[in-house]
């Protein structure tokens, strides 16, 4: 007997294969195309099981369309169209609060699964696992969610629940499937990644509970496929005796994992592979029923707003993180004025980031600004704005060639570039002792002095796990998303001329990667 487990995830709600960035191009990944390669697998072979591993409702511009309408049934009919037989809850999934969370689970028609997530409340209708019977075979699904939620989300968005350790969650729900519910198989769909190397141990990322696939894959647990995500990466073998997968992110590709079952209801095999969708047809009845919503999203992103000077197109992504660049002034002079500061922070999301043109659409700053955060205004001191700054030097590191290079430890989004500060990174010294200088209005700051800049809500609720920043420190945010506010500021002005402010300087390296 030959049972098939497929998984998506992180597919933050890119539904259809035309493009944000081109209303006239399409692109490679949609749920649109797992639409069909999920119908094409169950012809094939009826003993099929379906799992979206969460991260569904927010990400792309029609996901911002979706929470600006309050209604996201259409999203919700398209993902029964999937039929999953369980969605597991991302961390992104909460970004919208929990009324609005609420209404999705509601539309949707498979059970929501999250066993770590506890709801005092009882507001949320979700599950710790789920029994699936295929002919004689009796398999258990539990669902686990990142435990580090509280160190990204707006209080308000998670008010009742509490995120426990997905590894202690499963020491305790993994007998209760095994001896109790006498399941044969047991999938573990974590939306979660891994803080270490998944061969070696060797340590990746940080170790602050964020991930703790590792940790669930070697613990001796009695389970046999194990389905992973949050970090958007691609992970496909067998480990430690257990089938192992992730699929990237937006729906690029869908994991497939194969179990062969002899008459004794033992695994006999096990194959794991990543199918990429990129010649897989996009369904047609998907397609056209969100072809309306598209068309409204892309008239919406098409509206412009207004010109810079200098233009804030960027060349090279690294340049512009180690010298600052127009770009970066732009976003920082915006969340200066809307915030009355000297000093304001931002990151470039993305390695193929392209700035801003002088004339400015909404597509501009969405595909650039792709985060949909509040703006806040933070107050510390002048040594936990150092420790701040010095923190932040972590994103790159020099390798052996004396080459810049990125950290591979620390994500883009998590590396911020201020203006306002002039502040010098040396990278021939150690890491703790690279911020050689921090003048901000003519001086050295001190210690004791306060420095009130402007941030994201992710950075300045401990986002990144920089050291200070929890929450406390903020003292003002914003009602409107940041790309909102960029939207409407330079539609204001009509005609923005960029400062060029005291920013970041880089030394200590032979060359940049």
């Amino acid at each position: 007997m030959k049972i098939t487990i497929l998984e998506t995830s992180d597919i933050h709600a890119y539904v259809s294969t035309k493009s944000f960035t081109n209303p006239n191009k399409y692109e490679n990944h949609s749920l649109s195309k797992v639409k069909t390669y999920i119908d094409e697998i169950k012809r094939e072979n009826e003993n099929v099981i379906y799992i979206d591993n969460g991260d569904s409702i927010q990400g792309s511009p029609l996901g911002t369309f979706y929470k600006n309408n309050n209604d996201l049934k259409n999203l919700a009919y398209v993902y029964n169209l999937l039929n999953p037989d369980a969605v597991i809850l991302g961390n992104h999934d909460f970004n919208y609060g929990q009324d609005y969370l609420k209404s999705y689970i509601n539309y949707l028609y498979a059970p929501v699964l999250s066993a770590n997530t506890i709801d005092k409340n009882s507001f949320l209708d979700i599950r710790p696992y789920i029994i699936k019977n295929i002919e004689n075979i009796k398999i258990g699904i539990l669902g686990l969610t990142t435990q580090y939620i509280p160190h990204w989300e707006r209080p308000e968005n998670i008010k009742g629940l509490s995120f426990k350790s997905a590894l202690e969650t499963a020491k305790y729900y993994l007998p209760i499937l095994k001896n109790e519910e006498k399941c044969d198989i047991v999938i573990v769909s974590y939306h979660g990644g891994f803080a270490k190397d998944i061969e070696t141990g060797l340590e990746l990322t940080a170790q602050t509970g964020e991930n703790e696939g590792y940790e669930l894959l070697y613990s001796n647990l009695d389970f046999d496929v194990f389905l992973t995500g949050h970090a958007h990466k691609e992970i496909s073998g067998i480990y430690n005796n257990i089938a192992v997968a992730q699929p990237g992110f937006a729906a690029s590709k869908v994991s497939e994992i194969t179990l062969y079952i002899d008459e004794n209801k033992n695994i006999i095999k096990k194959e794991v592979e990543l199918k990429d969708l990129k010649e897989v047809s996009a369904s047609e009845k998907i397609e056209n029923f969100i072809q309306d919503d598209m068309y409204k999203v892309n008239k919406y992103l098409s509206q412009k707003c207004g010109q810079i000077s200098p233009s804030a197109l960027i060349d090279t992504v690294n340049i512009a993180q180690i010298s600052g660049h127009p770009y970066i002034d732009l976003i920082n002079q915006i969340q200066m004025s809307y915030t009355n500061t000297d000093i304001a922070s931002v990151a470039i999301y993305s390695k193929e980031a392209k700035g801003i043109p002088y004339n400015v659409t909404m597509r501009d700053i969405i595909t650039n600004y792709r985060f949909n955060n509040t703006l806040m205004k933070i107050k510390v001191r002048g040594k936990e704005f150092k420790q701040i700054l010095e923190y932040n030097s972590n994103y790159f590191m020099i390798d052996e060639e004396g080459k810049l290079v990125h950290n591979p430890e620390y994500f883009i989004y998590n590396y911020d570039i201020y203006s306002g500060v002039n502040y010098t990174y040396d990278y021939s010294k150690e890491k703790g002792n690279r911020l050689i200088s921090a003048i901000y209005k003519g001086h050295q700051i001190t210690d004791d002095e306060i420095i009130i800049f402007a941030t994201n809500n992710y950075r300045a609720i401990g986002g990144g796990d920089f050291p200070v920043l929890d929450g406390s420190q903020v003292i003002w945010e914003s009602s409107q998303e940041i790309p909102q506010l960029i939207f409407d500021y330079i539609s204001k002005e009509k005609n923005v001329i960029i400062n060029n402010y005291p920013s970041i300087n880089t030394i200590g390296f032979k060359c940049v990667d």
